[in-house]
């Protein structure tokens, strides 16, 4: 009787099975990683081509003296390194350029100030050479970086009235700042686009004949793509 209690046991457990058909194992869905977000962080270097323009008047700033206006522009080009740091979205960052810089002309006998006239040749304005140490605060986004940026610029120039004592050379300090966008084409690569603006204070040029500096005042902008790569 046991025996035939247990059968009967068995008997309705398997009838049970396969009335609700084959046993089918349980696979939990696989939930795919989070997408690795774009590493900005490290050194770089890269170039930068682009265009600039402005206006500067010059004279002689220390008795308050107006000559011609000279507008700036021309291609510009240059080399550029940097470091970045990154921490989550923030990327933090340090960059040093060296580029070309705007020029320009104001004709003899053309358009002048009450005080200074371009009678004894052109009044020109010539940025040889440019050089920025700006720091750099962006946010990150997916493949994308949007950054401000600000520091100090340093240049080579030339002008002052041609053929006079009011023509010379030396250097000028003062700020840059802007605003740009760079996307990582690769691991390693990226391209930016930015916009700077520059005031460099007064430009030292020649004399006024005697013991005062003609200089020139004035500021420009400049628009620029680049191209990065990381170390």
């Amino acid at each position: 009787m046991r025996f035939l209690a247990a059968f009967g046991v068995s008997l309705g457990l398997a009838t049970s099975a396969l009335a609700s058909g084959p046993y089918i194992p349980y696979d939990p869905p696989v939930t795919p990683p989070p997408p690795v977000a774009y590493d900005w962080s490290g050194y770089y270097a890269g170039a930068v081509i682009g265009a600039s323009q402005g206006e500067y008047r010059q004279g002689v700033s220390a008795l308050n003296q107006l000559g011609a206006f000279v507008d700036v522009d021309g291609a510009t080009g240059g080399l550029l390194v940097g470091r970045n740091w990154q921490s989550s979205g923030a990327v933090f960052g340090l960059e040093f350029d060296a580029s070309t810089g705007p020029s320009g002309v104001t004709p003899q006998f053309g358009p002048a100030g009450p005080d200074w006239f371009c009678n004894t040749g052109d009044c020109t304005v010539d940025i040889q050479a440019l050089f920025t140490l700006r720091g750099r605060v962006g946010m990150a986004r997916d493949n994308w970086l949007f950054y401000g940026t600000a520091g100090i610029a340093h240049a080579r120039v030339e002008g002052g009235i041609i053929a006079s004592a009011q023509f010379g050379s030396g250097t000028a300090t003062g700020y840059v700042a802007g605003l740009g966008a760079e996307y990582g084409i690769s691991a390693r690569s990226s391209i930016r686009a930015e916009y700077l603006y520059y005031d460099l204070g007064e430009l030292p040029f020649g004399t006024d004949g005697g013991a005062n500096r003609f200089d020139a005042d004035g500021t420009f902008s400049t628009l620029r793509v680049g191209y990065n790569y990381r170390f």
